[in-house]
């Protein structure tokens, strides 16, 4: 069954938030982050805004570099062997920490 276009929307947000947070977890700026994994700022600010998807080579080297695992990165699901540094955060705590309002919600 294909995800209808307002699903993808927001799992394309929501990947690109997980990334913003652990990005800021480890206290990169934006520039700071694109420059380590070796993109573009405007590349990586339209993966962690949702405007785009990213692509699975970037996800793997997330993954491997920032102990985040690719089933919390793609689908929020937290890693229960992980005792890593970052703190997995659900998709409502990330809308509301970066203050995104889901779509339809009155502000």
């Amino acid at each position: 069954m294909a995800s209808s276009g307002k699903e993808t929307d927001r799992e394309a947000l929501l990947v690109g938030l997980r990334i913003r947070d652990v990005r800021i977890q480890y206290g990169y700026s934006l520039e700071q982050f694109a420059e380590r994994l070796e993109v573009s700022v405007s590349h990586l600010s339209n993966i962690e805004c949702g405007r785009k998807k990213p692509p699975l080579a970037l996800l793997v080297r997330l993954a491997t570099e920032f102990d985040a695992s690719l089933d919390y990165l793609v689908l929020g699901r937290q890693d229960k062997s992980s005792g890593g540094f970052l703190v997995f955060r659900s998709d409502e705590e990330l809308l509301k920490t970066f203050a995104i309002a889901p779509k339809g919600a009155r502000a």
